[in-house]
């Protein structure tokens, strides 16, 4: 380390004046754990020869927050979002995990110092756009350690702007993050009951379903959109669909599997009877013969299948069922060979539970009816928050959680920020200020989404205005989250 001293203001410098970043990594996951807290203490030794030592140690409250680094990043990789409290950069880019994809493989730039391939690698650090012709992630170049995925634009299911149902536009689009699909399908399933397995997309089996998707449009449409009469016509180029409609995605055949986004959101609104009111109009019945179903598949994950999945990263030590790899992870391109892999019943499908009668692989930091009055006691809870950490939303009181099948989780997000002044915070200004990121549907929302704060859902409505996608806000008290209780769990 190269000598450091103190300027005037207080500041660590190097000798030619420098400020000074310094990182600190545990020496182990077996001695260290997310949510530990570090008080730093140093020696300083007297460079003039007369042998005295100072030794400094950080205020209690200056402590450094131990969190999930390999999580929170494979978390921030499913959006693609400037922040402004990051010098309007996105999060990865901010927080590189730059270490090598595999074994004999370098990444983009330099590493950290002190990596070592006893600290795992970063699988998930490879650069994806689309336009190469892999299959895996190990036919990728590596990357840089930040945002190495580039999402494609696509034509929503819940069309936008609100009232354009009918009459779609240009403005019908969203990139820059994954789309969300519910958990349901008729044909998903390798046993007999069916209907609940996939949505479970990483970013990379994302980019790959659209750029299927995008091959059957080009041998479809021309390039007005319409209906190819000719063989040797224009082709359709784009992931987003002709005539802005998400009805004119191409269906799977027996000549191939096809892939679509929010599919299984489209399927779980007419097959479990919630509301289709934002969706597009003039869609066909979830029975009609045109789907084809066994060669028909969603693209798009929903909340527990990115939140797993985030946490599924190779060497990871939680009680959490690791989800089985995906298309990209395995090289597998046949896409109901790789839902095999999660087992009749969805068995490797979890929720994070702390109480109740399911697997319990967490503890609660803080468990909350939200009518209930924040408390003393849950401000002391919320200040042990920290990034990295799971938030679960249950539409029971919590005297009732996981009880039986009718009370168990409604939703769950990873925590994604809290703010640096947490300990000078009330507990509504804490609340309002710990943002989750999270796969939701709810009114035009259908998305990986990196917006929302504990404290809206605790006020079960936005506690100000927001915007959500370009163009589409919310007004402060509007948009119904459907919260009776909330969690904040720490992974077993």
């Amino acid at each position: 380390m190269p000598e450091l001293i103190t300027d005037i203001n207080g500041n660590i410098v190097t000798a030619s004046g420098k400020k000074v970043w310094l990182g600190i990594r545990p020496e182990s996951a077996e001695k260290e754990y997310p949510g530990d807290d570090l008080i730093l203490t140093f020696t300083a030794e007297d460079k003039k020869g007369k042998g005295r030592e100072l030794t400094i140690q950080a205020k209690a409250s200056d402590y450094i927050a131990v969190y999930d680094k390999k999580l929170l990043w494979r978390a921030n990789l499913y959006i693609y979002k400037k922040e402004s409290a990051l010098g309007d950069i996105d999060w990865n880019d901010a927080h590189p995990w730059n270490v090598p994809p595999a074994a004999g493989v370098e990444q983009e730039d330099a590493r950290p110092k002190s990596w070592s391939a006893a600290w795992g690698y970063n699988e998930w650090n490879r650069k994806y756009d689309g336009s190469q012709t892999a299959n895996s992630l190990s036919g990728l170049a590596a990357g840089n350690g930040g945002q190495v995925v580039t999402f494609p634009e696509f034509t929503p299911l819940r069309t936008i702007p609100a009232g354009n149902e009918t009459n779609p536009t240009a403005g019908n689009v969203i990139g820059k993050t994954v789309a969300y699909s519910y958990p349901d399908h008729p044909e998903e399933k390798p046993d007999d009951s069916k209907g609940d397995a996939g949505s479970m997309d990483s970013p990379f089996d994302f980019v790959w379903k659209m750029e299927k998707q995008k091959s059957l449009l080009a041998s479809a449409y021309d390039t007005s959109g319409d209906v190819k009469i000719a063989s040797g016509t224009s082709s359709w180029d784009d992931t987003k669909s002709p005539k802005n409609r998400w009805n004119k995605y191409k269906r799977g055949t027996t000549a191939g599997q096809a892939f679509i986004p929010s599919l299984g959101l489209y399927y779980g609104a007419r097959h479990l009877g919630f509301s289709t009111t934002s969706d597009e109009d003039g869609l066909p019945s979830d029975t009609a013969s045109t789907w084809n179903w066994k060669y028909t598949f969603e693209a798009g994950t929903d909340c527990v299948g990115f939140s797993q999945r985030a946490a599924s990263y190779k060497g990871r030590k939680y009680s959490w069922w690791s989800l089985p790899r995906g298309i990209m992870e395995t090289g597998n391109t046949d896409y109901n060979t790789v839902q095999d892999g999660y087992g009749k019943n969805d068995e490797k499908r979890n929720f994070v539970r702390a109480t109740g009668i399911y697997t319990i692989n967490s503890w609660n930091i803080i468990n909350k009816n939200r009518t209930d009055a924040a408390t003393a006691e849950n401000l002391i809870e919320l200040k042990k928050v920290v990034p990295g950490d799971i938030w679960v939303k249950y539409k029971v009181a919590v005297n009732v959680q996981d009880t039986n099948k009718d009370t168990i989780p409604a939703h769950i997000a990873i925590v994604a920020y809290v703010p640096p002044n947490a300990s000078e915070l009330s507990a509504s200004e804490l609340m309002n200020q710990i943002i989750l990121v999270e796969a939701e549907y709810n009114n035009k929302i259908k998305t990986v989404i990196k917006v929302l704060s504990i404290g809206d859902y605790n006020n079960n409505h936005l506690v100000s205005s927001r915007e959500i996608y370009p163009g589409i806000s919310f007004m402060k008290g509007s948009l119904d989250l459907h919260c009776d209780s909330w969690a904040i769990r720490r992974l077993k």
